[in-house]
């Protein structure tokens, strides 16, 4: 028992103790509502909210590029790539086995 929680301690330590992971962290959670547990914090070095309701709203307030929800269908570039990888990985595979024939 003490020892799983030390581990979960030093796991929570751990993250909370860089800055970027304690970002990444800090953007997963809920909004707490109510009286002294309404979340307010600031950063210096990336801006601030207070009162941030979803995820997207927190993003934008820690300075994250907007992301575009049409951006893949729009954008069809990806799957020409996937496909020349796919491609790529059968004719290696086809030459490397003719090659040891």
């Amino acid at each position: 028992m003490t020892h799983d929680k030390f581990v979960s301690l030093n796991e929570a330590y751990s993250v909370l103790s860089r800055p970027d992971l304690r970002r990444t962290y800090d953007l997963g959670l809920p909004k707490e509502r109510g009286g002294s547990r309404e979340r307010s914090f600031s950063s210096s070095s990336s801006g601030s909210y207070s009162g941030a309701v979803n995820f997207r709203e927190r993003t934008e307030a820690y300075g994250y590029p907007h992301t575009d929800q049409d951006y893949y269908k729009r954008n069809k570039d990806h799957v020409y790539i996937a496909w020349g990888c796919v491609v790529v990985i059968i004719l290696g595979f086809a030459s490397r086995f003719f090659m040891a024939v």
